[in-house]
């Protein structure tokens, strides 16, 4: 038995056209506008510290004592594990 021919499907030229520039410019209409970002409530609570903070701030003073005169950042730098 021979096997029937199978057929592609053609879009029309016009169509496919008109499909592509639709598409193009629902793209560009969205890069044009940015999002703009919603103001938060400053009277909101922030959010919990993490362990690595808890630790800086233990060890901060210590460093202070021992180095009075470190800066911040030497200070910061010298926290690190």
């Amino acid at each position: 038995m021979a096997e029937p021919k199978k057929r592609k499907a053609k879009a029309a030229p016009a169509e496919t056209a008109e499909g592509e520039e639709a598409a193009a410019g629902a793209a560009k209409s969205e890069a044009k506008s940015p999002k703009k970002k919603a103001k938060k409530d400053p009277s909101l609570p922030k959010g919990p510290l993490s362990s690595y903070l808890f630790f800086a701030a233990e060890h901060r003073g210590g460093i202070k004592d021992a180095n009075p005169e470190f800066g911040i950042s030497e200070v910061c730098e010298r926290e690190k594990i």
